[in-house]
């Protein structure tokens, strides 16, 4: 049997507790009802004070829904399909549970959508002024959004953030109509 040192055990607590609220368990009672272990036990593990026998480790990862690599804290997501996916793509964890998510709800029919757009040779355009779109918006939403009036004429000039959503929005429904052959 391994036995871990003090700073593995602190790790691991961490792990654990890490793994313990991403899995939704907000407090050490929840788990200890759900998995049916004394709280105290759960204190110690998370606390470092001792360590989960490997049965108790396996139960662990099928509450949490996790491989037990995650649970110790060898991986950052919490399956290795996941973590090779995320390395592979650089999409986060979060994103590749909502393409899950997505593949077996409703939202299906957006995959096909996404995969067009992400093979076609000006999703890097599409994207660049989605980004441009969503920082204009941003902006706006922190500046104050005051028109110029030109006393001569009395026309309304929009302020910078609005000229920039403006534009951003221009440029990015025109990408949107090229990705789609659209004029």
């Amino acid at each position: 049997m391994y036995n871990f040192d003090e700073m593995e055990k602190r790790d691991l607590g961490l792990a654990l507790k890490q793994a313990r609220k991403a899995a939704g368990f907000k407090t050490q009672e929840e788990l200890s009802e759900k998995a049916d272990i004394p709280i105290e036990t759960i204190r110690s593990w998370e606390q470092g004070r001792k360590t989960p026998q490997l049965p108790q480790l396996l139960k662990l990862c099928q509450l949490f829904s996790c491989d037990l690599d995650y649970l110790v804290g060898r991986i950052d997501c919490r399956t290795h399909e996941i973590q090779d996916m995320r390395s592979y793509t650089g999409l986060s964890e979060s994103a590749l549970e909502t393409l899950h998510t997505w593949k077996n709800s409703n939202h299906f029919a957006l995959l096909p959508i996404l995969s067009s757009l992400i093979e076609n040779n000006l999703f890097g355009r599409v994207l660049a002024a989605a980004m441009d779109y969503f920082y204009a918006c941003r902006k706006k939403e922190t500046q104050p959004s005051e028109n110029i009036i030109v006393i001569e004429t009395g026309d309304l000039i929009p302020s910078a953030p609005e000229v920039t959503l403006w534009n951003a929005t221009n440029k990015f429904t025109q990408c949107l109509k090229d990705v789609s052959g659209q004029k």
